[in-house]
């Protein structure tokens, strides 16, 4: 899609580090991943691992 945002790293095109969800700068207490804030239904938002192997409770 055109003008969606996405997260890359600093070195962005070199680097191959991509994300639709926003990195929040902590890793995974479960697997070492990074944490990621991601939109939920009803405008809220939820921490959830990039694995897919955690979440948090929503934040409204």
């Amino acid at each position: 899609k055109r003008n969606r945002l996405f997260y890359g790293c600093n070195r962005y095109p070199e680097c191959e580090f991509t994300s639709w969800d926003k990195p929040i700068g902590r890793d995974c207490p479960k697997c070492g991943h990074f944490l990621v804030e991601k939109k939920v239904r009803g405008g809220g938002k939820q921490v959830v691992c990039s694995n897919g192997d955690y979440e948090e409770e929503k934040i409204k």
